[in-house]
């Protein structure tokens, strides 16, 4: 160990593993989470957008889509049992109906009231106080299949902001940023929401670190 070769090549080693495994320290990349992670935040509802108010304004605005009936001549009896057939399976394949959407956007907006992120073996936990914290590995991809359709999540550091996507294809996403603010006192979470016919939905959701 006092070859000066194997010093110069340990020493350096030895401090990224270091800088790597202690607090704070979010990825084997050296994303600094301090002041964000293993930390208790409480919603700021004063400070923070009104989700029912955003959800009403955007379904206000939303175009409902109306089913169309393929057109066939009376006298063809295929073209009218064909067309029966197709207006039938035709909602399947429509944009949900406005109370439909309304419904899926509260459940999607209904905002935690308290928030933790940790860092664990490199995976990130979001902890909503409400089940089981969200995982997620920073860079790997993963799907999940719900009522929605197949989402494709990705979690990524982004400097000391947290970007976490779902994807389901066809103009429907979410998209949930964590950041602290330029003091350091406030964690502030965006989500983004995109629909088909539409306006986007932006939410901007501030927390305080718990005084309990």
């Amino acid at each position: 160990m006092n070859n000066p070769r194997t010093l110069s090549w340990f020493l350096p080693a030895l401090t990224a593993l270091l800088l790597a495994s202690a607090p704070g320290w979010a990825t084997a990349s050296g994303t600094n989470c301090t002041g964000l992670c293993d930390e208790a935040w409480q919603l700021d509802t004063a400070a923070s957008d009104d989700p029912a108010k955003a959800i009403e304004t955007a379904v206000l605005a939303y175009k409902e889509e109306k089913p169309k009936r393929p057109r066939g001549h009376s006298s063809d009896l295929a073209s009218m049992y064909r067309a029966e057939d197709e207006a039938s399976l035709g909602p399947l394949f429509l944009r949900p109906r406005r109370d439909e959407l309304r419904q899926e956007l509260i459940r999607r907006l209904t905002i935690p009231q308290q928030l933790r992120v940790s860092v664990v073996h490199g995976d990130i936990l979001v902890d909503e106080s409400r089940g089981s914290p969200r995982r997620f590995t920073p860079g790997e991809p993963h799907a999940r299949v719900d009522a929605q359709g197949t989402a494709n999540i990705r979690a990524n550091w982004s400097g000391n902001k947290l970007v976490i996507r779902e994807d389901y294809g066809r103009k429907v996403s979410n998209r949930e940023t964590y950041a602290l603010d330029s003091h350091g006192l406030q964690l502030i979470v965006t989500r983004v929401l995109e629909r088909p016919a539409m306006p986007d939905i932006t939410l901007r959701s501030v927390y305080r670190r718990s005084t309990t």
